[in-house]
């Protein structure tokens, strides 16, 4: 059941990102791959939660690869690990930005890395998809660069309690 939904938004809301905000007009040509970050808590108490995003956005990236890629690009996952803390989420963040060069990044998925890593991604012009509602302050902010699940707190802590 998570994995679908994960699926679902990965596909539904990363896809318009490359289309509106792409920022390798260069590679058009040459059908370069699209660099997309992920940062992801693998280590640490967002573990539990963490590597079962890496792997369905591995399992996402081989489908959409094996289905000709977007626009017959290629999509690269390049995965830093935020270890469940800001400053290590920022660390990720920055290396995604300038060594890697991402269009996107996906993730982080909790609250205190997330509003640690916004204000760099919204001065970078680099769309995240969080993995989570955020934080009310970080979403009050009005973010232009930040796409987030729809779903709140509430909801997310009674999955947990069904699950």
């Amino acid at each position: 059941m998570i994995k679908n939904w994960k699926k679902i938004l990965f596909l539904a809301l990363l896809i318009p990102i490359f289309l509106l905000f792409g920022q390798a007009h260069e590679s058009f040509a040459k059908k370069a791959p699209y660099k997309v970050g992920a940062l992801l808590d693998l280590t640490e108490f967002g573990a539990p939660a963490g590597v079962d995003e890496k792997d369905a956005l591995l399992m996402e990236v081989e489908k959409i690869n094996k289905e000709g890629g977007v626009n017959g690009h290629p999509i690269e996952l390049v995965i830093e690990n935020s270890a469940s803390h800001p400053t290590k989420a920022v660390s990720g963040l920055t290396k995604l930005v300038t060594q890697d060069k991402v269009v996107a990044i996906i993730g982080p998925s909790i609250g205190n890395t997330i509003a640690a890593v916004l204000p760099m991604a919204e001065k970078n012009k680099v769309p995240v998809l969080s993995l989570s509602p955020l934080t009310p302050e970080a979403t009050r902010k009005g973010y232009k660069w930040t796409f987030r699940m729809p779903q709140s707190d509430v909801i997310v802590v009674e999955k947990i309690i069904d699950y």
